[in-house]
């Protein structure tokens, strides 16, 4: 887990990066921390604990490199997907902030042509607002690439 020269350090990806080097969530803070990140403790430990069991759910996905795009093994198959092309799925990360709950909003990003997981993930981010869906006030923890899906069937 390191920050790119010039770039933010984004609390889901210091996360998900502690957890699968197998720090734990106070290491993993005081990590985040001293490379610039800022984070109220609380919402670090939902937010370690929501992707915990996150990874627990979808085990093996997470370890895939963002800059490429998904590969044929890493690909399912939806059948109830009307029409062909591709859905890659992302989890944003959000903490309400009248209530402090730490949410998951998914995110589809529809396609015929797989871009890299980076891309999906930055689209995301720059589509889920910190007004969030309904207004509400949230704060964006981050993303989560969480799968890729083709769809076979033809429209009609």
């Amino acid at each position: 887990m390191t920050a790119s020269e010039g770039e933010p350090v984004e609390a889901t990806g210091a996360a998900l990066g502690a957890i699968l080097s197998g720090m734990s969530a106070t290491r993993g803070l005081a990590y985040f921390r001293s490379l610039g990140g800022r984070i109220a403790d609380r919402t670090w430990y939902r937010l370690t604990g929501e992707l915990q069991a996150m990874l627990a759910r979808r085990e093996g996905i997470y370890n895939e490199p963002l800059h490429r795009r998904p590969v044929a093994e890493e690909i399912e198959t939806w059948e109830k997907f009307r029409g062909r092309g591709f859905v890659q799925q992302v989890e944003v990360i959000v903490r309400d902030r009248d209530t402090n709950e730490i949410l998951s909003v998914p995110f589809s990003h529809v396609t015929r042509r797989l871009v890299s997981r980076k891309e999906v993930i930055r689209d995301a981010l720059t589509t889920i607002t910190p007004e969030g869906t309904d207004g509400d006030r949230q704060q964006i923890l981050g993303a989560v690439y969480t799968g890729t899906y083709q769809g076979l069937q033809e429209e009609g």
